[in-house]
């Protein structure tokens, strides 16, 4: 049953994720989780806003640590399952 989006997510120990309010939860218990990197950083009317630069970030951490994520309605869902 999908949870309420939190502002922060962990994996306090391998093969486990945590949550503001849930957790610590087994991997093989979650199906997935999405990750909304749209956040708005604004700095002035002449800055460009840093949503992108997050997603990227986003992006090339999940490569770097090898998990397995597709894009899915501009989020970024990872799946659990496959971790």
């Amino acid at each position: 049953m999908p949870t309420q989006w939190e502002p922060w997510l962990i994996v306090p120990v391998p093969s486990y994720l945590e949550t503001g309010s849930l957790g610590p939860v087994p991997f093989r218990e979650v199906e997935w989780v999405e990750i909304d990197p749209a956040h708005e950083n604004l700095s002035g009317r002449l800055v460009a806003a840093e949503s992108m630069k997050r997603r990227n970030a986003l992006i090339a951490a999940l490569d770097g640590a090898g998990l397995h994520y597709r894009l899915a309605d501009g989020k970024i869902r990872f799946d659990a399952q496959r971790a």
